[in-house]
């Protein structure tokens, strides 16, 4: 998996102006927008996206049929991807912090104490996007992926709306529910949150594994 890492690492250094853009554009967005919620979740999201990218250059020219006739197993490739996007998704996310929280001090519009407890619930986040999108990505490849991703996410909008139907149906005291949860402490909380997203994560990674060793090249 280091081997992978590396290759991955080296790829991102052949598109090093792409990235120093994004890091332009979020102090950019960090100066001139008071809303750094957007700003941290956008960036976290970029990074994890970065591992989808990875993914595309390996698809690129029959890259499959090569990389696999290294010593790299088709486990391997998939765990290395999900470390990748997400070791690229904190990254980011660390960037994003230190900018918001630097631009914030000097415009006094936030302050540390502020930011920290809140943005923590974007790690979760990255989580489950990581495991939302690279088994699609792996399975469809690029275009077909996205494609997927799509449907997936528009299932789940509709799942939402299902659910919070069948909630006004029955009845079911929503603030009762969250003020209950919210009796844990905030630690507890973002805790339970981060161990759920982090169970999807590992189903994700089996359903990744076994599409990796099925995939013919």
């Amino acid at each position: 998996m280091k081997g992978l890492l590396i290759k991955d690492f080296k790829l991102m250094k052949n598109q090093g102006r792409s990235y120093i853009m994004i890091a332009l554009m979020c102090v950019i967005m960090g100066i001139s927008l008071d809303d750094w919620v957007f700003v941290v979740g956008y960036m976290t999201g970029i990074g994890g996206l970065f591992a989808l990218g990875s993914i595309s250059y390996d698809e690129f020219d029959n890259g499959y049929s090569f990389l696999f006739s290294l010593p790299v197993t088709r486990r391997g490739y998939a765990v290395e991807k999900y470390g990748f996007g997400i070791l690229m998704g904190v990254c980011t996310w660390l960037f994003a912090l230190v900018t918001v929280i630097v631009t914030g001090s000097l415009r006094q519009t936030v302050t540390v104490k502020e930011v920290l407890p809140q943005a923590g619930i974007f790690l979760p986040v990255l989580l489950i996007l990581m495991a939302v999108m690279l088994p699609f990505h792996l399975k469809y490849g690029g275009e077909k992926g996205r494609i997927a991703i799509f449907i997936c996410f528009g299932a789940f909008f509709v799942i939402v709306f299902v659910m919070k139907k069948l909630v006004d149906v029955s009845r079911i005291n929503v603030s009762s529910v969250i003020s209950r949860l919210s009796e844990m402490g905030v630690g507890v909380l973002y805790l339970l949150i981060f161990a759920v997203s982090l169970v999807i994560l590992l189903i994700s990674l089996r359903i990744s594994i076994g599409i990796m060793e099925k995939k013919e090249f």
